[in-house]
């Protein structure tokens, strides 16, 4: 046999000499594996909330700036709720004053922004009369647990505090009581949630009347970690349901080895890749990585099946080896090369896990390529060749015994009809004029009021609903704006205190609906103001006087503990935060709430020396990414068709055929967002690198069944017979492959206890399955249509391959 190797001829020596050093190869490929395989073992999984934040963005900018003084994102809020009556009885205030005490001391917590009544810094101010104010704790050193003390503090918190603390830090109703704050930065979410769920578990079961619930963004995140075991059992069905459709597509010890190698060789590749290199994986993003994994077995299917084609037809392993690289190099590589601008377009993305998504998938796919190209063939060369090897059967006859063959060949036969084609054609255009039309309306954002990671029946989401029931001004959905002074005093200046409450007085008239009002210092100013005055509603304001306001600023400060207001001013007040809160989160809201603040700075400049800086809280931080997302999925759209056009070109020297190829999966993402507008699903992270993935995919079932037809049509040209065999072939080939990735996939929409995860599973099955469907139908019909001449220009020089009668395959008269 190595003679017969080296007596072939010079122009196909180089597909020979891969067969005839096949063991040095195999070796160089698996010590690799074996180095990256190491990395595997380095692999991080964390939630990273900074990593989904454009860096760019202004609005992070001032995130990052401020973080550390007055709090970042990570914002929590446990309430503890009265299951009978309401939260003024001596166990429950005990229950609430324990538990912001352990939320206190949790070591990554920022002890300063913590709020809750249970703390020294929750201060009741009283008029005592003849100008007198007193200011005391509410609840410190220890609640109440008289009926005369909870009744007094129940009026104060209700009644003359209420302006403090009704419907903010206790439901309107008195049957809840919050407790707020923020995580360090770099803080550990699953521990954190670990000890929230500690802490409802441990206070329920001592105290029978009361409810306990927990939201923000940390805790959001650590029921991704909560949820990532049963996603792992998700996968390994989705792997199993793999195996079985490669059992029942080929039923061979090739069919099934050879694309589980490289599947699980190419990953430990990507994985290892990103663990060496010292890259974080984001658990909300690992449906992506998991789809480059099944894309590898998909590969190997591709080429497992002209393997096994080439095998039967030449009985000889190293024939069939060497026809099996040579004719599908240059499809296999311009598939991987569409996959890999799917990812190189991700980088429009300003968002740092996207681009590092995009460089760690890319060489992930230089893995596929390889593991897919070279070591396939190399590898079916050592298979049992006893088991018999069902692959695609030439007998055109026997073919329509299977049941994929025949649904095949029937709508060839419809696409090809001389009255069907013009048919699919004016279907097709119907379909993309009318999906353009819904498309163009999907929104940008979250259009879901909770979040929109988990089901709205989930315990995070209805806590969220129950939340934004009871407290009328309050929530998750924070808002914070910013005074920066040229000096120190800047921020406490009666100009600067009545900015504030103008603001906070200009956005409830303008989104009542909205809008839960605001928290800042300025309050705490008119409040003292007014119970200097006997409790008068009518001194309810800010003096207008520096004097007077100065001497209230300094009254509020002398009576507090260091850190009581370092969540709404610095000490040089210099600095201070305007917390709002708004009643979801849905862009609309957003959008109007920086328009609305953004008009009131421009109507109502704030005093000289002082500027207002937006935005932060989880309000403005989405509406950071929004705007990201806005402003970069036109261009990662037009990138991703770009490069995919190049390739086309590239591979086929035709810019008609690269438009053919491109067509199919422009309408299946217009219908695929046509699909997501009626399901009140907007535009978010996962859609759009999704989407951007999924364009590069589809491309990859036309380009191996336009490079098999033009390797039927150079054994014999007749169009019509070409094409028929090209269906016949890879047609196949792309529905198997297209099937192992859709079916398993579409099932983690009913499955996954992550909404995030589930809906990126349909909607990748979505475009994929449409994708395909378009193709069995579009590239038959506009070929026939146009018969281009880019047909005759064969991508491999066929005098190298082995002659099949085009006959044996489409009978005369077909």
């Amino acid at each position: 046999m190595e003679e017969r190797i080296e007596d072939m001829e010079e122009k196909i020596r180089w597909n020979w000499k891969l067969v005839k050093y096949r063991k040095r190869i195999l070796i160089i490929l698996f010590a690799l594996t074996l180095f990256f395989a190491y990395g595997v073992t380095m692999l991080n999984f964390e939630v990273r909330l900074l990593d989904l934040l454009p860096p760019s963005h202004h609005f992070v900018k001032i995130n990052a700036k401020y973080m550390e003084k007055f709090g970042g994102i990570d914002n929590f809020v446990i309430t503890l709720d009265a299951i009978k009556g309401d939260i003024f009885e001596a166990k429950l205030l005990k229950a609430i004053f324990d538990l912001t005490d352990e939320v206190v001391f949790y070591p990554e917590v920022q002890r300063s922004v913590v709020t809750s009544i249970g703390l020294n810094k929750a201060k009741s101010i009283a008029a005592k009369g003849k100008g007198e104010v007193e200011i005391n704790a509410l609840m410190f050193p220890e609640p109440p647990s008289d009926a005369n003390g909870i009744a007094k503090l129940k009026s104060k918190i209700l009644g003359g505090d209420a302006i403090l603390y009704k419907g903010i830090f206790v439901s309107d109703a008195g049957t809840s009581a919050l407790v707020a704050g923020t995580l360090k930065e770099e803080a550990n979410y699953r521990k954190f949630f670990n000890f929230v769920r500690g802490l409802k578990s441990k206070y329920q079961k001592e105290y029978p009347n009361l409810q306990v619930r927990f939201i923000g963004q940390p805790l959001l995140m650590g029921w991704i970690y909560y949820y990532m075991p049963q996603m792992g059992k998700i996968f390994i069905l989705t792997l199993a349901l793999f195996l079985a459709i490669l059992l029942i597509s080929y039923r061979s010890v090739a069919g099934v080895t050879a694309p589980i190698l490289c599947g699980v060789l190419s990953s430990i590749w990507g994985l290892g890749f990103i663990g060496i290199m010292g890259y974080n994986v984001d658990p909300l993003l690992i449906v992506i990585p998991f789809l480059i994994g099944a894309r590898s077995f998909a590969h190997g299917i591709q080429i497992t099946a002209r393997y096994i084609d080439e095998y039967q037809r030449f009985l000889d392993p190293l024939k069939a080896a060497a026809e099996t690289i040579d004719t599908m190099i240059i499809p296999n590589a311009s598939a991987v090369g569409a996959e890999i601008g799917g990812f190189v377009a991700l980088v429009f993305a300003r968002i740092v896990s996207i681009q590092v998504m995009a460089l760690t998938m890319s060489f992930w796919m230089v893995g596929v390529f390889l593991m897919s190209g070279i070591l396939i063939p190399l590898i079916c060369i050592y298979l049992p060749k006893t088991v018999k090897i069902r692959g695609v059967e030439l007998d055109l006859e026997k073919k329509r015994e299977d049941v994929i063959d025949k649904t095949i060949h029937l709508t060839t036969a419809v696409s090809c009809d001389v009255r069907g084609r013009w048919a699919v054609i004016g279907i097709l255009g119907l379909i993309f004029l009318i999906s353009s039309v819904f498309s163009a309306h999907l929104k940008i954002g979250d259009l879901s009021p909770g979040s929109p990671i988990l089901w709205p029946n989930s315990e995070y989401n209805q806590a969220a609903k129950t939340v934004t029931s009871l407290y009328s001004r309050s929530g998750s959905d924070i808002y914070n704006i910013f005074l920066s002074g040229e000096n120190p005093g800047d921020v406490k200046t009666p100009g600067a205190l009545r900015w504030i409450d103008g603001y906070d007085v200009f956005m409830r008239e303008n989104m009542p609906e909205k809008f839960g009002g605001t928290i800042s210092f300025a309050g705490l100013v008119k409040k003292l103001n007014r119970e200097f005055h006997g409790g008068d509603p009518k001194w309810y304001f800010i003096p207008p006087d520096r004097v007077t306001s100065d001497q209230l600023v300094f009254f509020l400060i002398g009576k507090a503990n260091p850190g009581d207001y370092a969540s709404f001013v610095d000490i040089p007040f210099q600095e201070a935060q305007v917390t709002s809160f708004f009643r979801d989160h849905l862009p609309e809201t957003i959008n109007q709430g920086v328009y609305y603040t953004k008009d009131y700075i421009e109507r109502f400049p704030p005093p000289k020396g002082v500027k207002i800086e937006l935005a932060s809280g989880s309000v403005g931080l989405t509406k950071a990414i929004n705007d990201e997302l806005m402003a970069s999925q036109g261009a990662i759209t037009i990138a991703v068709i770009f490069f995919i056009f190049i390739v086309c070109v590239c591979t086929f020297r035709s810019a008609l055929c690269a438009v053919l190829l491109i067509i199919p999966i422009i309408i299946a993402r217009n219908v695929t967002f046509s699909i997501l507008y009626f399901m009140n699903i907007g535009i978010t992270v996962a859609s759009l690198t999704v989407t951007a993935v999924c364009l590069g995919i589809a491309v990859n079932f036309g380009i191996y069944i336009i490079s098999r037809i033009m390797e039927g049509y150079a054994l014999e040209p007749d169009l019509d017979k070409a094409v028929f065999y090209g269906m016949a072939t890879a047609g196949k080939a792309v529905f198997f492959t297209a099937a192992t990735v859709i079916i398993p996939v579409a099932l983690w929409y009913f499955l996954s206890g992550v909404r995030f995860w589930g809906e990126m599973g349909l909607f990748l099955s979505c475009i994929l399955f449409v994708s395909l469907i378009v193709v069995l139908v579009f590239i038959p019909a506009v070929l026939v249509i146009l018969r281009p001449k880019f047909i005759g220009v064969p991508v491999i020089d066929k005098s190298r391959t082995s002659r099949v009668l085009i006959g044996e395959i489409i009978p005369e008269g077909t």
